[in-house]
């Protein structure tokens, strides 16, 4: 998992990605081997461990994301992996969404630190008929130190989602925008 986001960041393998917005410091490039995984590129005016610490941190998580319903620990691997249940408030004509993750953090020698994550399946939490289940396959975020600029921090997400269920085929068919709105705009509201 981690060395499969490592691979989708990697700066040798742009050539797989289209990029399909760049305005005001937020680049967002789609996969054009995979039409359900985008990548968001961006700087925050902060240090990677306070980014990383308020985004990756599930006591606080539902203080910045307002469509999170439900956040628990399922089950606990390790101090760095756990596996995560995580369920979204209905959004206008959108159904509520579930999701079981695997996750896993990680502090690179560079002073970076990731977050990867995947859906999984898991005995407490299975599908149930209230909920639609939501899938992601290898997704995840790096915060990076700006060099020379100890306050600032690159930030590079990469979603890979499937929202599941009936979706209005207008929001289906806006591309990126669904992802951007559903996966990024409380991340990246927080901070701006």
């Amino acid at each position: 998992m981690y060395s499969t986001f490592m691979e989708l960041i990697n700066p040798d393998q742009q050539g797989n990605w289209k990029e399909l917005y760049n305005e005001a410091g937020l680049r967002i490039s789609g996969n054009i081997t995979n039409e359900n995984q985008f990548k968001f590129e961006f700087e925050l005016d902060n240090t990677p461990f306070t980014c990383f610490e308020l985004l990756t941190n599930i006591d606080k998580r539902k203080s910045w994301d307002e469509l999170v319903d439900e956040i628990s620990l399922v089950e606990k691997i390790d101090s760095n992996t756990g596996v995560f249940y995580v369920k979204t408030k209905p959004v206008m004509i959108v159904s509520s969404r579930d999701s079981v993750v695997l996750s896993h953090k990680k502090a690179m020698e560079d002073g970076a630190l990731v977050q990867v994550f995947r859906s999984v399946d898991h005995p407490k939490f299975p599908v149930t008929p209230k909920f639609v289940r939501a899938t992601n396959g290898v997704s995840g975020v790096i915060f990076i130190p700006i060099p020379g600029n100890p306050r600032k921090t690159k930030v590079i997400q990469i979603s890979e989602s499937n929202p599941g269920g009936w979706v209005p085929a207008k929001v289906k068919n806006s591309g990126f925008f669904f992802f951007f709105f559903f996966f990024f705009f409380f991340f990246f509201f927080i901070f701006f």
